[in-house]
Order: structure tokens, then C-alpha cells, then sequence
């Protein structure tokens, strides 16, 4: 390691948010030790712009310079990048979605299970300061009976979300990180853990998922509600905890507030973080980072750890046969196969009997 609490980091993937978490190693003072992707060119266009050799995958999976790496290839990949830099013993980063099957699901589980180096499933919006504001408040709002949010957005134009090839459409972006933030409010909360799921959802031109409702029902007996699409003129972004006495709002788009009983909150800002850095420090990229090598160092099992992403891939997968089911309510956890991606269980013959 080169000093002190700054990991030498690789980079798996160089694509839209592999640039991302280059930017926040950056701004963290880590080093970037390597870039790796399918294509060379590709590699070495980041590459450059980070100050980092370019590499095949193989290369930098055979460096000793690394201690930390980033997984941010298409999901499909994820499972065989990370079995493969546990092996080595170097903690990993997963990006979201987690993967595109239960199965895999299963596997990056039993791979955190069996004592080996930790893996983070990367939801950056956990770790956002109007995030953890929300969820400072959260314990002190009584008994919630209201939990929602929007999510609404022109088609992502990196990655195979709009056709396919990632297994899922808006489900898998941005649906999961309202369903990671809506976990983690519901145990803050004290609501208990999700009991079923119901969803309904619309498709695009090439059959893939580009717009959600869905409802996930809680032990308490809280109902959430998420509305999620690709569809719209005007970015939304929002979410609402409320009780019988008090409503906490957040809206993150086009920049983070916080209002409780429609007063502003005031939001403490990201430490030390340079200008140029503070959009990615307002999504929680670079404090997701700073959290998950502090764990390392401490020897602590991270929050968002493989079990809690298989959970929301979990959640992911039953709202899927629901649609299939014209909207039925599934229960939680997931019975159904656990082969098939989300995309599959919706729209194949048979998905998810």
C-alpha cells in the first residue's frame, strides 16, 4: 500500500462509471494503479485522463500493485471478476446491479461467506449527505405509514438497460438504489424486513421494462410505493418517509434537499472535498469509498455487503414475476428460479413459475 489509509486501486472496466470512481479515488488522494477493459482502447482513453497505465484484464488481475479493486463491467461479468480477485485476496468493489441472477447472487454470497477479502455492492446514494441526514431523522419519526418515491429520467445511454443485454431494464436502473434506500429506512425505522412485492411495468420497443410501479410490503405493514421511468420531460428525483406526526422529503435532482414538516434541513457538506469533486460527493460516491476502505482497515463487515445486494436483486426478481402475474403480490423472499434474469421471469413463456 503506498501510505496510510490510501489504497492502490484497479480499475475493472473503463466505461461510464468506472470514470466515476476514478474521479472519486482522485479525490480521495488514491492512486490508480491500472485500468482494465476488453479493449485496450478503451482502457487507455481513461487511462490517460486518471494518470494510469492501460492493461488487459489479465495483466492487471496479475499486478501486485493493487489493493483495492473496482468492478464496473456489465453485470454478467461481475460474478467471474469478483471470484476471481477474492482468490487473490483483494477486497472488492461491485457495482450495482449486483448481477443478473440469483444464482450468481448465491455464489457472491458463499464468496463473502467463506472468510476471504470483503465486497461492497456499490448503491452510492446510501452514502450521500442528504442520505444520512434522512436516515439521522428517521428513528425519531414515529410508526411511518407513507414511504415513496420517483424516479424519472431520460433512458441511460451507457450500458444495454434499454435492450437486454443487462438482463433487466429500469428495474435494474435506477429502481434498486430506491429499493436499497427504502431497506435501509425501513430497519432505521424499525418497520421490519419486506414480506411481498407487486409491480407493474411498461415496455419499451425492444420488450425491456421502461417504466415501474411497484409496492413492497413491509412486517409492520407499511406499503411503499416507487414509480420509476425513462419516460418524461422533467428529471425527478424524490423520496418520502412520513408518520402520523411528521414527514421527512428528500429530493436529489438537480441538487440534494432535505425538508422535514417542510422546513429545510439544513446538510452537512461532504469533508474536505474540492469543487470539482462535489457533484460525485453528493451522490455519496467518494464517502462510499471512504466507508468501505475504513472497514477494511477495521476489520468490519460493510453494510452493503453481497447478502444485503442479493436482497435487493432478490426483491428485483419477485417484482418481475408479479408484472408477469398482471400485479399480484409475490412473497418475499423470492421462490421462484433463480437462472433466469429479471427480464426473463417477466417476459419469457414460463419465467417464473
Amino acid at each position: 500500500m503506498t501510505a496510510a489509509g490510501r489504497p492502490r486501486v484497479g480499475l475493472w472496466g473503463a466505461g461510464v462509471m468506472a470514470g466515476a470512481h476514478a474521479a472519486s479515488c482522485q479525490a480521495l488522494g488514491w492512486k490508480i494503479a491500472g485500468v482494465a477493459s476488453r479493449r485496450l482502447a478503451t482502457a487507455e482513453t481513461l487511462a490517460t485522463a486518471v494518470g494510469a497505465p492501460a492493461m488487459s484484464y489479465d495483466a492487471l488481475l496479475a499486478s501486485d500493485g493493487v489493493d483495492l479493486v473496482i468492478v464496473s463491467t456489465p453485470p454478467a461479468d461481475h460474478l467471474p471478476a469478483a471470484r476471481a480477485w477474492t482468490a487473490r485476496g483483494i477486497p472488492t468493489v461491485v457495482s450495482t446491479p449486483l448481477c443478473q441472477t440469483l444464482d450468481d447472487a448465491d455464489e457472491l454470497v458463499a464468496l463473502e461467506a467463506r472468510s476471504g477479502p470483503p465486497l461492497l455492492f456499490a448503491s452510492n446514494l446510501a452514502t450521500a449527505p442528504a442520505v444520512q441526514a434522512m436516515f439521522a431523522r428517521a428513528a425519531d419519526l414515529g410508526r411511518p405509514t407513507t414511504l415513496a418515491g420517483r424516479s424519472y429520467r431520460g433512458a441511460p445511454t451507457w450500458g444495454a438497460f434499454t435492450t437486454g443485454g443487462w438482463g433487466g431494464g429500469v428495474l435494474l436502473h435506477p429502481a434498486v438504489h430506491h429499493l436499497t434506500l427504502m431497506l435501509l429506512l425501513a430497519r432505521v425505522a424499525d418497520a421490519g424486513r419486506p414480506t411481498a412485492v407487486a409491480a407493474r411495468l411498461v415496455p419499451n420497443a425492444h420488450d425491456v421494462d421502461e417504466h415501474a410501479d411497484v409496492e413492497l410490503s413491509f412486517a409492520s405493514g407499511l406499503r411503499a410505493r416507487i414509480a420509476v421511468g425513462w419516460t418524461g420531460a422533467d428529471r425527478i428525483w424524490d423520496l418520502q418517509l412520513a408518520s402520523t406526526d411528521a414527514v421527512l422529503r428528500l429530493d436529489m435532482d438537480p441538487t440534494p434537499v432535505l425538508e422535514h414538516n417542510g422546513e429545510p434541513v439544513a446538510i452537512a457538506p461532504a469533508r474536505s472535498t474540492p469543487a470539482r469533486f462535489r457533484e460525485l460527493a453528493d451522490v455519496g460516491l467518494i464517502a462510499q469509498l471512504r466507508s468501505f476502505w475504513h472497514d477494511i482497515e477495521h476489520r468490519r463487515t460493510p453494510v452493503m455487503n453481497m447478502a444485503f445486494g442479493r436482497e435487493v436483486l432478490d426483491i428485483v426478481c419477485a417484482a418481475s414475476a408479479s408484472a408477469k402475474r398482471s400485479g399480484q403480490d409475490v412473497a418475499l423472499p423470492f421462490s421462484g428460479p433463480r437462472d433466469r434474469t429479471p427480464l426473463a421471469l417477466w417476459r419469457e413463456p414460463g419465467g417464473s413459475a
